[in-house]
Formats: C-alpha cells, structure tokens, sequence
C-alpha cells in the first residue's frame, strides 16, 4: 500500500503491467476492475490512463485484456520520481 501512496497513479499502473507482462506475456487476461484493485485506484481513472496509453500506441485494448506494445515506455512511466 505504501507504494500507492507516494507514485501516481500511472507510474503504479504501468509498473503493474510490467509486472504482469513478465509472467504472462504480452497478453495479459485482466479486468479494468481488477486492475483498478491492484493499484489502488478507481476503475474510472484506470480507464482514462489505458485509454491515453492506447491512444499513444504503448497498449492495445480489448475486452478483459491488455495488450503491452512498447515495454519500454511503460518502464519509463513505472520509474518516474516520486513526488
């Protein structure tokens, strides 16, 4: 929980789907909801930053499924400093 307190919410979202990209792959099986649960964060402003991160072609989005494009990018946003 400490960390969802001291990152924003899409530094703690990207490294979470690192995270799971490193054990699922690419594809990863996973509800809006449980990723909201995950982070600490409403389903709401989950949504928002996975549809900005679509919209700049670092994820693809589908029904209950993440598809991680560029790594890389979301490295970068999960290694952002602390405020």
């Amino acid at each position: 929980m400490e960390e969802a307190t001291l990152l924003p919410l899409d530094a703690r979202l990207a490294r979470r789907l690192i995270m799971l990209s490193q054990d699922y792959g690419a594809e990863i099986h996973v509800t809006q909801q449980e990723l909201a649960a995950f982070v600490g964060a409403a389903r709401e402003s989950v949504n928002r930053t996975l549809q900005s991160w679509q919209r700049s072609g670092i994820i693809d989005l589908g029904r209950s499924r993440v598809t991680v494009k560029i790594a890389q990018r979301l490295v970068a946003l999960g290694e952002r400093p602390q405020l």
